[in-house]
């Protein structure tokens, strides 16, 4: 478990919306690539629900499997 800010709670959802731009800019698959910009849409999403969020400021995060900002796997 760790603990990070609304912000950076977005800046996260952000980069994931960004991978996915990306890959979909690469695939040569339309139905793929719908897929992407679907999912980089609802990551933005989510990027604005965190920030408009002002609940303390913080989230706790419980997830093994995801990756932990600004730690090295």
């Amino acid at each position: 478990m760790w603990i990070m800010s609304r912000a950076d709670l977005s800046a996260s959802y952000v980069r994931h919306a960004a991978n996915c731009l990306e890959i979909a800019l690469r695939t040569t698959d339309e139905a793929n690539r719908a897929s992407l910009l679907n999912l980089a849409e609802a990551w933005l999403v989510l990027a604005g629900y965190a920030r408009k969020t002002t609940d303390r400021g913080v989230v706790i995060v419980s997830a093994d499997t995801e990756e932990r900002p600004g730690r090295p796997e």
